[in-house]
């Protein structure tokens, strides 16, 4: 009396993403020869062991939930990186889009290999950001101090033109 068996039955749920690095919806800019780490964890509330599959572009890329992306071998332009975590049936995508620019002068964002005024637009659209404010990017930080300001403008001045 009183004894039984109880049994939940839950659906089958996709591999939930815990924690992605970078945040997806934003372009991760990098210079040819930089890495960068992508690190996702994700957990599957059925308890299914997960598979992780990396794309860049169209090619495999790795299969675990941390990737270091080294761009020496990558050409010039724009990437998509994405992410598959799957438990067998269903699966959970995530995805980043990457700009490789050219290791050209200080101040060439836009990675043509020059500084021009293309590259000024951007730069002013940064200046006066710092670290810790949304739409902060580092690579506009030229004198690496935490914030985008008259000393980095003329590090970018030096080589305008």
């Amino acid at each position: 009396q009183g004894e039984g068996v109880f049994r939940m039955v839950m659906d089958a749920r996709p591999p939930l993403l815990q924690s992605v690095y970078p945040d997806t919806g934003q372009v991760v800019h990098l210079v040819q020869g930089e890495s960068a780490v992508f690190d996702v964890t994700a957990s599957d509330l059925n308890g299914d062991d997960l598979l992780y599959s990396w794309q860049l572009d169209t090619l495999p890329w790795g299969d675990h939930g941390r990737l270091t992306l080294d761009t020496d071998t990558l050409s010039v332009g724009e990437h998509q990186l994405s992410l598959s975590v799957s438990d067998g049936v269903h699966r959970t995508m995530t995805a980043w889009g990457i700009q490789i620019a050219s290791p050209g002068p200080t101040g060439d964002f836009d990675g043509d290999g020059t500084v021009g005024f293309p590259d000024f637009i951007q730069f002013a659209r940064e200046y006066g950001t710092r670290e810790g404010d949304d739409g902060f990017e580092a690579r506009f930080d030229l004198d690496s101090s935490g914030d985008i300001g008259f000393p980095d403008f003329i590090l970018f001045a030096r080589n305008y033109g």
